[in-house]
């Protein structure tokens, strides 16, 4: 029994996670491996760049309390 729960789980998060890139991917690109994410962002300026953070975290935040 713990063999399968154990191959499950894995399988389980990926279907979680793999739909998380699709929140921000307007203003950023995620990239994701295993259990890990980066977020790769641009900006032509400080102020840009706080602006864009801002978003992308409200947009990570919504998409982590609705799932």
């Amino acid at each position: 029994m713990g063999c399968c729960r154990a191959q499950l789980s894995p399988l389980l998060f990926l279907v979680y996670i793999n739909e998380l890139p699709k929140a921000v991917e307007r203003k950023a690109l995620l990239i994701l491996f295993a259990d890990n994410t980066s977020i790769l962002l641009t900006s032509p300026n400080n102020i840009q760049m706080q602006s864009d953070l801002n978003f992308v975290f409200e947009q990570l935040s919504k998409w982590f309390k609705s799932n």
